[in-house]
Order: structure tokens, then C-alpha cells, then sequence
């Protein structure tokens, strides 16, 4: 089964199109995006019937069965264990949560359960990534690795990605790797907090996000919407820190999952690759001898075109079902 957030509802905040006629009728003004609002929890005690005087429109409502309000968005809910990531646990609120029985005490591996590092033997100083099996430089289990033991991370790649198992350089701006607070500071004006989230139900990530007030619209950079759970300016439609940079920077791709971090859901943003060219036989089957594909472009994921970092350039929220991308 697919990870949490990997069925988020992208399509309650398609925009609909106005009909171009001079008598239409105007739109309905839309949930201010630095909100990141399209839900209340029922435990809030919210009325999503109420109007909000502050946006001058419809206030969110609530999630269909079988889904949940997280940080005011509709994701679907768990049902048991199985639905969640490695080291998380299904709880009574349908939420995947870090889990806190003996799985955690004991470590993955003695639980009983198999893992995707099961069998997987790294020559140091590389070592397994928890989620996609394969050996890598670092990872979020070797952060507190010493000098000379296997996931360390030195010289001028001193700072473990860990959603993606590599050591960088120091680099502060929004979404870059970190340690610490002190590693998204440059000194010019970008000064964010280092917070480790999880996000796509199991990548967990440690990154540079700027704190921001989910009342005050307006707070977070272009291309960002503020977490009210978190406080933090982050990307937009539950895409990790990885999909929203590649994205943001166009990079190369044949697949989708070259889009997104280490051990993601293959399927979690389908067309998240765009312009990739597959040579193909007139059957429609692929041809394995004309060559390589040509490589497309990442994009940014969406949900309405004030999500996208360009919007005064021309960029819109725009794609085929359910999915929609950042695109000139």
C-alpha cells in the first residue's frame, strides 16, 4: 500500500477556470496559500461552515471518509501498521506516527519484520539506507557517527543528506541539508531554523526551513507555505525538501523517482519527469537497441499557481489529472 501522504488530494485544490463570458460569474476567492489551509480537524472545534472574514471567502471543511486533516490538508488514513513507514505505527487517529513500542528500542532489524537492508552488505566506509537498501555515504542513522566510522561525513562535504544518503557542503538557503541551526545561517539575510520532519508518510529529512505565522500571510518565500504545525516555511502539497529543489531547478530526469528523494514511493508525484523521451518500436513497445532515453525536466508539484516561485514570470499549476506541476 502506498505511504500516507502519498495520496494526498491534489484535486480539491485544482482551480477552476473562469468561462470567459462577461456575464460569468466571478470565482470563489481561494484559501490564502501561506495558509496551506484546505481542512480543519474535527478536533479543532472550527465550524467549517463559518466564513472567514479575514480571506473574505469560504472557510475549509472537512476531509471525506476515510481521510484526515494534517497540518490543513486531506490525506487518507491509515488503518493499521502495514499503511505506515519503517519505525512508525498506525495511530488511533490515522495518522502514521514515530513509533514508540519495541520497535524503536530494539531497532528495526530485531523486530521480526524484514527490512530493506535485510542481506545488504556495504564496504566502509558506506552504509545502508533504511529505505531504499542500497549503499550509500551517509544516512539519517550514521548522523552521530564519529571520525573514521562508517557514515561519517568530513572534509568540504561535512553535512549528511539524509533523505538521500550523500554528504554536501555548506550551503544555507531554503531546504538545504543541516546539522544545526548554525549551518542555515549565511550571514546575508537568510537565517532559517535546521528541522528534521517526515514527510511521503516515511522520508524523514534534517533542512534549513525559515520560521513563519500561519496568520500572517505573506511570510514565507514564493513557492512555499507555512506549516502551521511546524511554523516552518515549507514546500508545498507534502513534497519533500529533495522534490521541491530538484524541481525548482529543472533537474535532469528519465524518471519520476529521479525527482524525489532516496527510497520514495515511485508513483507518489506520476509526471513529476516531463519532456523524457523513450525510444519506442511501432507496437508502442520500447527498443532496447535504438539508445538511451532522452532525459526530460523535474517539476515542481502543486496544488493552485500561488504555490509556484514564479508566478509574476508567468509559471501556472497546470498538468493532466490529478497531478500538476509548476510550468511556464
Amino acid at each position: 500500500m502506498r505511504s500516507l501522504v502519498s495520496r494526498v488530494i491534489l484535486s480539491g485544490l485544482v482551480a477552476v477556470a473562469a468561462a470567459g463570458c462577461d456575464d460569468a460569474p466571478d470565482p470563489p476567492p481561494r484559501p490564502d496559500p501561506d495558509k496551506a489551509i484546505e481542512c480543519v480537524p474535527e478536533s479543532s472545534g472550527a465550524d467549517p461552515d463559518a466564513s472567514d472574514d479575514l480571506d473574505g471567502g469560504a472557510s475549509p471543511g472537512r476531509c471525506a471518509a476515510g481521510q484526515i486533516c494534517l497540518q490543513g490538508r486531506c490525506y487518507g488514513a491509515c488503518t493499521d501498521d502495514s499503511d505506515c513507514g519503517p519505525r512508525e505505527e498506525c495511530a488511533a487517529s490515522g495518522a502514521c506516527v514515530r513509533a514508540t513500542g519495541p520497535m524503536v528500542d530494539a531497532g528495526p532489524a530485531d523486530s521480526g519484520l524484514p527490512t530493506p537492508c535485510d542481506g545488504v552488505e556495504c564496504a566502509a566506509p558506506s552504509v545502508c539506507h533504511p529505505l531504499a537498501g542500497v549503499c550509500v555515504e551517509c544516512s539519517v542513522e550514521t548522523i552521530a557517527a564519529a571520525p573514521g566510522e562508517p557514515g561519517f561525513c568530513a572534509g568540504l562535504s561535512p553535512i549528511c543528506d539524509v533523505a538521500n544518503g550523500n554528504c554536501v557542503g555548506f550551503d544555507p538557503r531554503p531546504c538545504a541539508p543541516c546539522r544545526v541551526d548554525a549551518e542555515c545561517d549565511d550571514g546575508a539575510g537568510f537565517a532559517g531554523r535546521c528541522t528534521e520532519r517526515t514527510v511521503m508518510g516515511e522520508i524523514v529529512e534534517r533542512v534549513c526551513l525559515l520560521e513563519c505565522d500561519p496568520a500572517t500571510p505573506g511570510t514565507c518565500p514564493a513557492g512555499l507555505v507555512c506549516d502551521g504545525a511546524l511554523m516552518r516555511c515549507v514546500p508545498p502539497v507534502g513534497a519533500a525538501c529533495t522534490t521541491w529543489l530538484r524541481g525548482n531547478a529543472r533537474s535532469s530526469c528519465v524518471l519520476d523517482e529521479d525527482c524525489g528523494p532516496l527510497g520514495a514511493d515511485r508513483a507518489l508525484f506520476t509526471g513529476a519527469c516531463i519532456g523524457e523521451m523513450f525510444p519506442m518500436v511501432p507496437d508502442g513497445a520500447m527498443d532496447t537497441d535504438a539508445g538511451p532515453p532522452t532525459p526530460g525536466a523535474c517539476f515542481q508539484p502543486c496544488g493552485v499557481s500561488e504555490e509556484c516561485p514564479d508566478v509574476a514570470g508567468g509559471q501556472m499549476c497546470m498538468g493532466e489529472g490529478a497531478m500538476l506541476f509548476c510550468q511556464p
